[in-house]
């Protein structure tokens, strides 16, 4: 008798467990996890996200793409991928700087797609190699080339839509050896009303010992002022929940040499998507634009603020979906004594190099910031020009508990025209953006 007691206890003590034990952490294409099963993401994303799923703030579709996303480089990197046509050609120096082997040129123009094909995760500069690889991909001139862009910052608090910022950024690339610098750009504003028209004009680079160099123009004194000293990256305009560090899951955007890059793990995780399939441009001509109006408006996105009895927090994106991929966690240390991020763990999509997430302390250790970056797949309507883009930047303030949606591409107000071939580069110059902008 004792023994059948002791046996129905044991049995009655693991089906207890069997019931209150977390659901494995696993998705398959079809799932939609929320509040109910959040314990099947709790080891495939950072832990912002699992807290909004938790607190019903966001569902998640779990999908699988209709295409093969290593596809989706434009021409030359895609060579440099399946041709290794870099291989061998750029290292670190012992300042951390990349440096062309051949010539011993410090961050050389015009790397004819991605520097590092295959990091070698057994190298302590593998951090440094990933970290570049997503730089170039999304700062580098073969990528996106001269363009003309139409963007969106929407701040968003739990009561809905706060402040809309509209904004048009112009950027050009020096080719060659040209120039100390490597690329200008213009941000204008242009909503709203009472701040259209303000201004800056920047000139970037990477080369150690050049400063970047930054003109202000207000439109009520009708004149440009140079910016004394270097912008940090990591301050925040406007209220705004995101800065210019936020655009990528690395560290110093403008300067590389900046930031120290380690290697933390390569790991399964999940990956915004904007949709399965990819969004086709006009007839291979990249500068009329990505996209058709016609194309925004069939594949624009709305924000939960924008849907009548939407349940979730009024940031979240609609009708996305979130696919399983391989992912890289890299921690980027800014050295300037000034910057105000603590160690930065970003996530980049192994493969593409993309930025998938990314999570920002504050300088004593304290959770400050979690982005993630919806993804497009986006082709001419002859394929042969494709790539992925970071469509849209989700930057969510944890103490705050505010975020800012930037950078859309999915969205009806955003217009985008890459590739430009007769930008004027006097435009890019003080006296040409005075007049630009007057």
């Amino acid at each position: 008798m004792k023994q059948l007691f002791t046996n129905a206890v044991v049995t009655l003590f693991c089906i207890a467990v069997f019931l209150i034990s977390p659901v494995s952490a696993d998705v398959q294409p079809g799932d939609v996890i929320n509040k109910d099963n959040w314990q099947k993401i709790q080891d495939l994303v950072p832990d912002f996200i699992l807290t909004w799923v938790k607190n019903g703030d966001l569902e998640m579709k779990i999908g699988k793409l209709n295409f093969d996303k290593n596809e989706f480089h434009p021409p030359v990197y895609l060579a440099s991928l399946k041709e290794k046509t870099n291989q061998g050609k750029y290292k670190f120096n012992e300042k951390n700087e990349l440096i062309e082997v051949a010539t011993g040129k410090i961050y050389p123009k015009d790397i004819a797609g991605f520097p590092f094909a295959e990091p070698d995760y057994n190298s302590p500069q593998v951090g440094y190699e990933i970290a570049y690889n997503a730089k170039e991909r999304l700062f580098d001139s073969h990528f996106v080339g001269n363009n003309d862009r139409k963007n969106g910052q929407w701040l968003i608090g739990r009561k809905g839509l706060e402040k809309f910022i509209g904004s048009r950024i112009l950027q050009f690339y020096y080719t060659g050896d040209k120039g100390k610098y490597d690329y200008a750009s213009i941000g204008m504003l242009t909503s709203p009303y009472n701040w259209a028209g303000f201004g800056n004009l920047n000139w970037v680079t990477s080369r150690p010992g050049v400063v970047n160099q930054r003109w202000i123009y207000a439109p009520n004194i009708r004149k440009i002022r140079r910016y004394k000293g270097e912008a940090l990256g990591c301050e925040s305009p406007a209220g705004l929940t995101i800065a210019e560090d936020d655009m990528w899951a690395g560290g110093p955007v403008y300067r590389f040499a900046d930031g120290e890059y380690r290697f933390i793990e390569k790991k399964t995780a999940l990956i915004a998507y904007h949709k399965a399939d990819p969004i086709s441009s006009l007839e291979g001509d990249l500068e009329q634009g990505i996209t058709t109006n016609e194309e925004r408006d069939k594949n624009a996105l709305k924000m939960g603020y924008e849907i009548d009895g939407w349940k979730g927090a009024p940031w979240t994106i609609s009708d996305i979906i979130w696919v399983k991929g391989e992912v890289a966690l890299v921690e980027s240390i800014a050295k300037n004594k000034d910057y105000f991020y603590g160690p930065v763990v970003g996530w980049f999509d192994a493969e593409t190099y993309a930025s998938v997430y990314r999570e920002v302390p504050d300088l004593k250790g304290r959770s400050w910031k979690g982005a993630y970056y919806l993804n497009s797949a986006v082709q001419t309507k002859d394929g042969k020009y494709r790539m992925i883009i970071d469509s849209d930047r989700t930057i969510y303030d944890i103490k705050r508990d505010k975020t800012t949606v930037g950078w859309s591409y999915a969205r009806v107000e955003v217009e985008w025209k890459i590739q430009i071939p007769n930008f004027s580069e006097g435009t890019f110059t003080p006296s040409g953006f005075l007049k630009f902008v007057k």
